[in-house]
């Protein structure tokens, strides 16, 4: 128990895990997972790293409370987290760093990586009292990155940096799930944090194009 708040039983535990899965997500068929690993062996073979990508072990998924919300003990939101990682994340996030660091070099856009960038970014304005911060919450951030946006993404990313078709096929790849696919989408997902590193830069600069 903290303050005052008394973690759910078991049986409710899944529950909440079914609820948050269900409501973003269907059962996907399981001839899926098949045709996801052959094409993530596919890619590896094109980058020449096919001897070192194993078969990912499938993992129970869970839910994490978000407890700095507003009246979280009343109304409960949470934080689905998929532990299922196909070891092709670990490339496309190498492939999205490089990706993004030239991003961030060329449209010279603040984004932080850590806590103590930011400190050090703060510490350094002037005049903060004249300053005024925009704070939004983007609601369901990881499951709202379908294909098709991810796809706008690189695209637009392809302006500043140079992205190959396997490299592009890589990053695609590792937003496919192993079980769950979208209900809205059909578009299965395996959202990596990493992946939100494109696509705010890339809303930032949609929302400066439209006068923000």
């Amino acid at each position: 128990m903290l303050g005052g708040y008394i973690p759910p039983s078991p049986g409710v535990y899944a529950h909440v895990v079914s609820d948050n899965i269900s409501k973003t997500y269907r059962k996907a068929d399981p001839g899926t997972v098949t045709q996801i690993e052959i094409e993530s062996h596919n890619i590896a073979e094109k980058l020449n790293i096919g001897d070192r990508i194993n078969r990912p072990a499938p993992k129970q998924a869970f839910v994490t409370i978000k407890d700095h919300k507003q009246n979280f003990q009343t109304n409960t939101k949470c934080r689905l987290i998929n532990p299922t990682k196909p070891e092709m994340g670990c490339v496309s996030k190498a492939i999205l760093d490089r990706i993004n660091n030239t991003i961030r070099s060329r449209i010279r856009v603040n984004q932080w990586r850590n806590t103590s960038s930011v400190l050090k970014w703060f510490t350094n304005l002037d005049k903060k009292n004249n300053l005024t911060f925009l704070v939004f919450d983007i609601v369901d951030f990881y499951p709202s990155i379908s294909e098709e946006l991810l796809s706008k993404c690189l695209l637009w990313a392809k302006r500043y940096a140079s992205i190959s078709n396997t490299e592009h096929s890589a990053i695609l790849y590792d937003h496919k799930g192993n079980t769950w696919e979208k209900r809205k989408t059909h578009t299965h997902t395996h959202t990596h944090p990493h992946t939100t590193s494109l696509t705010s830069p890339w809303a930032l600069m949609t929302e400066q194009s439209r006068g923000l």
